[in-house]
């Protein structure tokens, strides 16, 4: 699974270029479990939907499109509708072994 960062300006993301639907319908949020605690830039933050994983400050999600591991087809869709928002994540390294 790729996951992927929403931007620091998420809140902008949402009002120009993907509605609660968009979102609902495509970027499913990385969960964060009610005891979750921060590792190193990793850090649960709780949204109006719940507890969710951000990475340097940006909200974490994974793409509905992506079938099989190491598929991108968000960054793909981001650039469809303009939505410079969602990149993925790339470097391995940054992502802890327990997601």
């Amino acid at each position: 699974m790729t996951l992927y960062g929403a931007g620091q300006d998420f809140d902008e993301v949402k009002r120009r270029f993907c509605d609660a639907g968009c979102l609902k319908a495509n970027w499913l949020p990385l969960s964060a479990e009610r005891d979750a605690a921060p590792r190193g830039n990793w850090v649960p933050v709780e949204t109006p939907d719940g507890r969710q994983w951000s990475y340097r400050g940006e909200l974490v999600f994974t793409f509905a499109g992506d079938a099989a591991p190491g598929e991108t087809r968000g960054e793909r869709f981001s650039a469809g509708i303009g939505l410079s928002g969602f990149h993925a994540l790339r470097q391995k390294s940054l992502i802890p072994e327990s997601f």
